[in-house]
C-alpha cells in the first residue's frame, strides 16, 4: 500500500490538558499533538500514522531526540533515528500522526507557496520526505511468499483492491450514494476464483517468445485458482510462505468454495483466527503497553485477534464477490447479492454494520465510524473492533477504511515487538 504526507490546514488548535508547551489540533478528523507556535488555520504537512521520516528531513529539522552525553539533557525532537510516526498518547491526550510547519520544507529549496491544500506528498524537489514505515522483519518475511505461478495463466483472476483511507479519501463519496458499513477484520487476504486458465504446452511460450506473438495458442477451460493479495498461490498441498508448515490453512480456506463458485465468479475474504499448531494468523498485542487500565480490565493482558474461533481453527470471512466474464471485464457483485451468495455457499461475511444513503456529511460520517469502533468486535467481546469499512455499492468495489485508534497503538506495540506484518508481507 502507498503512503503519503498532505498538505493540509491544522483546524481546531487548543490547549492541551496536561502540558503547557503543547497545544492539540485536528488534521483529516484525527487529533494530534503539536508546538505552540502552530496558528489555527495554517496550512502545514500531516504525516499518518505508520510512515517514516526520511532521515535528512529529521536533521534539517532537528528532530531526532538525542541526549548530552555530559548533561543528560535531552534535546531535539521526539523522534529516534527510524523516524516512525506513530499513534500514541503524549501526556494523556491522543495524538494520530505528525503535523509541522510548511517551513520545515525550507532546505529543499522548494517554493511552498505553490503547494495546494491536499496534496500528497512523498518527495519535494527532489529530496525525500517520508515514506511508508516497513520493519527488518517484514522485508525479511517478504523473501518467503510464493511465487507466482508459471506457463499457466489467469488473466481474468483479478489481483486485491487496496483500500485507502477514509479520511484522506472522504471528499470522493459523493452525496447520494449507497454505504455499507461493515466491520474491518484483522486477518490475512485470500482470493479464490472460478476463473479462465489459460494454459500452454510445455514448448509453447518458448516458440512464442522466439517469435514475438501468440504462434501456439492456449487450451481455454475454468479451473479454480487461490490467491493472496497479490500472488497466485502455486502449491496449495504444500505451500511455501510466511506461516511455514502452518500455511496450510490456506488450502483448507480454498477448499471451502470448490465446486461452489459459478463459472467467471470471483470470491475475496478474510482469515481470522489460528492457523496451526497453536500459531495465530495474526500476532497478539501486550495490552498493558498502551497503559490505560480499563483497556487491560476490560479486555486483558493480551489482545489475540481470534474472532471467537477455537485454538487451532479458523473462519472465513467474506467482504466482496465479483464476476468476469472471458475478455476480462469485471463487475461486482453488490452487498445484498454477495450475502446472499454466501449463504447458498453456507460461507460467512464481515458483519455489516449499517447500510444507508450518504447526505455528504463528512463529520457525521466519521463520526459514526468512531462511535462504532470504540468497543468491541461484534463477533466477540473478546477483543476490540479494528475499524470500520465504508463501502460505495454499486458495480466497481470501492471502499475505504477508518481504524480506532486504540488498534493502531496496538499495531504499532506489534510492530515494535519484531514481529512482520502480515497485510505488507503479501504487498508485493
Amino acid at each position: 500500500m502507498t503512503y503519503n504526507a498532505f498538505i493540509t490546514r491544522i483546524t481546531n488548535v487548543r490547549k492541551h490538558s496536561n502540558a503547557d508547551r503543547l497545544l492539540l489540533g485536528d488534521c483529516f478528523g484525527q487529533t494530534v499533538v503539536v508546538g505552540l507556535d502552530t496558528k489555527e488555520g495554517e496550512l502545514g504537512i500531516y504525516f499518518p500514522t505508520d510512515g517514516k521520516l526520511s532521515m535528512e528531513f529529521m536533521e534539517a529539522n532537528n528532530l531526532i531526540g538525542k541526549k548530552d552525553p555530559v548533561t543528560g539533557i535531552r534535546a531535539g525532537g521526539y523522534f529516534d533515528e527510524r523516524g516512525k510516526v506513530r499513534t500514541q498518547k503524549f501526556r494523556g491526550e491522543p495524538s494520530d500522526g505528525y503535523y509541522c510547519s510548511l517551513t520545515y520544507l525550507d532546505y529543499t529549496g522548494a517554493d511552498v507557496s505553490t503547494l495546494q491544500e491536499g496534496t500528497p506528498i512523498t518527495k519535494v524537489n527532489g529530496h525525500d520526505i517520508c515514506e511508508k514505515y516497513i520493519t527488518q522483519q517484514t522485508r525479511e518475511a517478504r523473501t518467503k511468499v510464493a511465487k507466482p505461478r508459471e506457463k499457466t495463466k489467469y488473466p481474468c483472476f483479478h489481483e486485491h483492491i487496496d483500500t485507502e483511507q477514509l479520511a484522506y479519501n472522504i471528499d470522493t463519496l459523493k452525496p447520494g450514494s449507497v454505504l455499507v458499513l461493515t466491520e474491518k477484520v484483522h486477518g490475512t487476504s485470500q482470493r479464490t476464483g472460478n476463473t479462465l486458465e489459460l494454459r500452454y504446452p510445455k514448448w509453447g511460450l518458448w516458440v512464442n517468445n522466439i517469435f514475438k506473438k501468440e504462434v501456439i495458442h492456449p487450451v481455454r477451460d475454468y479451473k479454480y485458482a487461490c490467491g493472496t493479495r497479490r500472488v497466485i498461490l502455486k502449491n496449495l498441498e504444500n505451500p511455501f510462505g510466511f506461516y511455514g508448515e502452518n500455511e496450510i490453512f490456506r488450502k483448507k480456506a480454498h477448499d471451502m468454495f470448490e465446486g461452489k463458485l459459478h463459472k467467471g465468479e470471483s470470491v475475496y475474504y478474510e482469515i481470522v483466527g489460528w492457523a496451526n499448531k497453536g500459531a495465530l494468523i495474526m500476532p497478539a498485542a501486550d495490552n498493558r503497553k498502551l497503559h490505560d487500565k480499563e483497556f487491560v480490565k476490560k479486555y486483558g493482558q493480551n489482545t489475540i485477534f481470534h474472532y471467537g474461533c477455537p485454538e487451532d481453527t479458523f473462519d472465513v470471512l467474506v467482504y466482496r464477490m465479483s464476476m468476469t466474464n472471458e475478455d476480462g471485464h469485471e463487475v461486482d457483485y453488490d452487498w445484498n447479492t454477495t450475502k446472499q451468495r454466501c449463504n447458498e455457499m453456507a460461507i460467512k461475511y464481515v458483519p455489516e454494520i449499517t447500510k444507508m444513503i450518504y447526505d455528504g456529511s463528512k463529520i457525521e460520517l466519521l463520526a459514526l465510524c468512531e462511535r462504532t469502533f470504540n468497543g468491541c468486535s461484534l463477533l466477540t467481546p473478546a477483543h476490540l473492533m479494528e475499524g470500520v469499512v465504508v463501502r460505495v455499492d454499486g458495480s466497481r468495489w470501492y471502499a475505504l477504511k477508518h481504524k480506532s485508534f486504540q488498534f493502531k497503538v496496538l499495531e504499532g506495540i506489534i510492530k515494535d515487538t519484531a514481529v512482520a506484518d502480515m497485510e505488507e508481507v503479501q504487498d508485493v
